[in-house]
């Protein structure tokens, strides 16, 4: 039976063999954590306790739902219209309604004007709402056929290792490799295991693109090169996972401050609340020389996107919840850049 990690779980019968299956895969996945990203005592995770000066979430918060209209702050990333222009004839005011209205062209740019410049300012924008809720049930079957791929590999190398026949390390130390070594999965800090490689199909995956590529392509400019797609999962509360420590996925390439040359796209698989452990940012951190420490934790629904500059300080908070938080990412950079801590370029954008 397939192996589904989402936010509502099935009722399974204590012994039942989904039941049994599903708690041999949990223990699988806890085994190849390294036992520095254990915790200790069977203490539950840490709860989240906001730093000094935590910012609220919605000044990084641009609409950007289909069809909704922009808000006010959304809307002034446009600028407003003369009294003259919104005196015009009402022929005029119909002819242009389509464009402006919700949905219309002139609001799809202020909300792509007030993503941008909200992203280049904090390092952080999420945009609400931008992915219609159907297209997500794709998107977590993805998810969790390459869950079971991986823990079909892991299983298989578990297996190897107990029998001797595991490929060793590089290092000559004589000890099995460990799975961050490995293609198919990378383990994080956290208690977080990161699915390197989504099998969706390549027309799901450009129709959920189309929700934030204008933002990414304004950003990067021409030739943008797709990294990889990928997934993690943070395990959920049972498996004693903490916070993760705070990171940046890429360090400065200079010390002057420059326009984003890579970025992370979020899309939670179901809703995020504090339980669930969202990501938390440090705003303005992704500018060479900043000395801000305030912070702002993304909560997010399902269809919510984040998007973040790739310099950017964050951290994943503990998941405290009772289910896994399963997220997809995208990865996109100019085209002149590679990250050598993960991998090639894979598309051309």
């Amino acid at each position: 039976s397939s192996f589904s990690i989402g936010a509502t779980r099935p009722h399974r019968a204590p012994g039942s063999p989904s039941s049994l299956c599903a708690m041999r895969r949990t223990r699988l996945l806890r085994s190849w954590l390294h036992p520095q990203q254990r915790r200790q005592g069977g203490a539950p995770p840490p709860p989240f306790v906001p730093e000094a000066g935590t910012l609220s979430p919605d000044a990084f918060i641009v609409d950007a739902a289909p069809n909704a209209a922009p808000d006010a702050a959304t809307a002034s990333a446009v600028g407003g219209s003369s009294s003259s222009e919104s005196s015009s004839s009402t022929s005029s005011s119909s002819s242009s309604s389509s464009s402006s209205g919700p949905g219309g062209a002139d609001a799809k740019r202020a909300t792509l004007r007030a993503a941008a410049s909200t992203l280049l300012e904090h390092g952080v924008v999420q945009l609400r709402g931008a992915l219609p809720t159907e297209a997500l049930p794709t998107l977590r079957g993805a998810h969790d056929r390459r869950l079971e791929e991986v823990l079909a590999q892991l299983a298989a190398l578990r297996e190897a290792r107990l029998l001797g026949s595991a490929p060793r390390e590089a290092s000559g130390g004589g000890e099995p490799a460990a799975p961050s070594e490995f293609e198919v999965a990378c383990v994080r800090d956290g208690a977080r295991l990161d699915l390197v490689g989504i099998p969706a199909p390549a027309a799901a995956l450009d129709e959920v693109e189309a929700a934030w590529l204008p933002l990414v392509r304004a950003l990067l400019g021409p030739g943008l090169q797709r990294l990889w797609v990928g997934s993690f999962v943070a395990l959920a509360a049972s498996e004693r996972c903490g916070h993760q420590p705070w990171h940046a996925d890429a360090p400065q390439l200079f010390h002057v401050p420059l326009p984003p040359h890579a970025l992370n796209v979020f899309v939670p698989l179901a809703d995020v609340d504090l339980d669930a452990g969202p990501t938390e940012f440090r705003p303005g951190s992704h500018l060479a020389g900043s000395e801000r420490e305030d912070s702002v934790a993304l909560c997010s629904r399902a269809g919510d996107v984040i998007v973040y500059d790739y310099r950017v300080w964050h951290r994943g908070l503990a998941n405290r919840s009772d289910a896994p938080r399963r997220v997809m990412y995208f990865t996109y950079a100019k085209p002149w850049w590679r990250d050598a801590n993960k991998g090639a370029s894979t598309a051309g954008m």
